[in-house]
């Protein structure tokens, strides 16, 4: 939720806005963005700032960052504005300047809902899930009946490894609105952890009924495919998700796994590159890595892409529970030993 409509002076504008919020709330971006043209006849900065929270939904932040710096100070609370900033950084990977965006729009209105959201998506970019998942409650209790603020609060709950109440909170998130794709997708992340592929399935094809821009339902979709055994579907899932959202360094890192499953190596290679580029914390792209390095007979650096993976195992991504983290680390240290053997070092292999 990057838009607050509750501010008096939004909801003191042409009728119109009813519409736009009703289409926002719905995940029918394209519609609110429709809605939102004629309103630009006359535009003002609340008008301009509504725009650039529909802009940065749909992942178009340089335009966002445009309107934003050439937009006059808007009616609207402070705090809109430097959430929105806040996304904005860290979008591009600048987490401290997030970070002081996010506390300020916190300072400036305490009961801005948006403002505690932005907060939330920075805590977790520092892995700090449990102070995610304490600036989501705060949002939570102050607007208790936003589907999108429920759903984000079963995204954190999934990371927490509490699925029962992140598959409350989302279904929580479904009836207060049925046609929200992202509570699909979460509901697919959700049946997938749990092993229940078909469900999986069934919940990411939805949500690409509803939204078939929200790159995370083809990231699932691509996940299911992959472990099915159907590689071709998976990969050409995995690309149209990193088409959609090019800087996700977790869809990077499974796109270079499917590639190398069909020993394309090169392409793997890079994608793993770019993933680790993308992000320096996340392990997922280094253990993929050594796996690679090991069967193309580079046991040495196999060994040290597998060492850094092991280091940063904590750092989890939004739908990596504690459980699957501690899966995570099992499976390196099976890979760590098929190094050292390949190394020769039996001992340290057993």
């Amino acid at each position: 939720p990057l838009i607050d409509f509750s501010a008096p002076s939004i909801l003191a504008l042409d009728p119109g806005i009813q519409t736009l919020k009703r289409h926002y709330e719905q995940g029918d971006i394209a519609a609110a963005i429709e809605a939102l043209t004629p309103l630009m006849a006359q535009p003002n900065a609340d008008l301009l700032t509504i725009q650039a929270g529909l802009l940065l939904t749909v992942g178009q932040v340089d335009r966002a960052e445009q309107l934003l710096s050439q937009a006059p100070s808007p009616n609207t609370s402070q705090a809109s504005l430097n959430a929105l900033w806040a996304i904005i950084a860290l979008s591009k990977n600048d987490k401290q300047t997030a970070l002081r965006f996010a506390q300020t729009a916190v300072t400036d209105d305490p009961r801005s809902a948006m403002a505690h959201v932005a907060l939330s998506y920075v805590e977790q970019a520092f892995f700090r899930i449990d102070s995610a998942r304490d600036a989501i409650e705060k949002a939570l209790s102050l607007s208790p009946d936003s589907a999108l603020i429920h759903c984000r609060r079963a995204e954190l709950l999934t990371s927490q490894g509490d699925i029962d109440a992140a598959q409350v909170s989302a279904e929580k998130a479904l009836a207060l609105n049925p046609r929200l794709a992202r509570t699909q997708v979460v509901l697919g992340f959700i049946e997938l952890i749990a092993s229940n592929i078909s469900e999986a399935r069934l919940r990411f094809e939805q949500a690409q009924s509803i939204d078939a821009s929200d790159p995370l339902s083809h990231f699932g979709l691509g996940l299911v495919f992959m472990h099915i055994g159907d590689v071709r579907q998976g990969i050409e899932q995995l690309e149209i998700a990193a088409s959609l959202d090019p800087n996700d360094a977790l869809t990077r890192s499974y796109l270079g796994k499917a590639y190398y499953d069909q020993h394309r190596i090169a392409l793997a290679q890079l994608q793993l590159e770019l993933a680790e580029q993308q992000d320096p914390q996340d392990p997922t792209p280094h253990h993929y890595d050594a796996i690679l390095k090991q069967t193309t007979n580079q046991p040495t650096q196999a060994l040290t892409a597998m060492r850094e993976a092991i280091r940063l195992n904590d750092n989890r991504a939004v739908y990596r529970s504690s459980l699957l983290i501690d899966q995570d680390l099992a499976a390196r240290n099976a890979s760590l030993a098929r190094i050292y053997n390949d190394l020769g070092f039996e001992k340290l292999a057993y």
